[in-house]
């Protein structure tokens, strides 16, 4: 290969890693869901374990009375299939977390996903009740 090839197929692998591959229809088409909110290695205080989420969807793709958004928190899924964008999870434990969302149809196929994006979640500790 030239380098000018050699750096076009780099270039090209590059990008199918950075995109999620999914089957929808019997096709393999490439839709990626972009989590917004919390941004990767954010820490979140909140003693009551909520965690404010907010996804931007791939061009064309919706939610509402037939695609819902299945979260998945630490690899399981998580609460409810959400019917909007944005939303608060609740009962999150403390510690480092990673948060990936799913866009499914009616039938529970994957339309779209996000990659992983890690986050901590801060409690006030009652060893320790001075810090904040």
């Amino acid at each position: 290969l030239s380098s000018g090839a050699a750096h076009n197929a780099i270039v090209a692998a590059a990008v199918m890693l950075a995109t999620t591959s999914v089957f929808a229809a019997g096709a393999l088409q490439t839709a990626s869901i972009v989590i917004d909110n919390p941004r990767s290695g954010e820490t979140i205080h909140s003693n009551i374990g909520e965690v404010r989420v907010a996804v931007s969807l791939p061009a064309g793709a919706a939610i509402g009375a037939s695609n819902t958004l299945r979260v998945l928190l630490d690899g399981k899924d998580f609460g409810s299939p959400q019917r909007t964008t944005t939303f608060t999870l609740k009962g999150v434990e403390r510690g480092e977390h990673a948060l990936e969302v799913r866009l499914l149809d009616p039938s529970g196929e994957v339309i779209a996903s996000s990659g992983k994006v890690s986050f901590y979640l801060w409690q006030a500790s009652v060893l320790f009740p001075g810090r904040s």
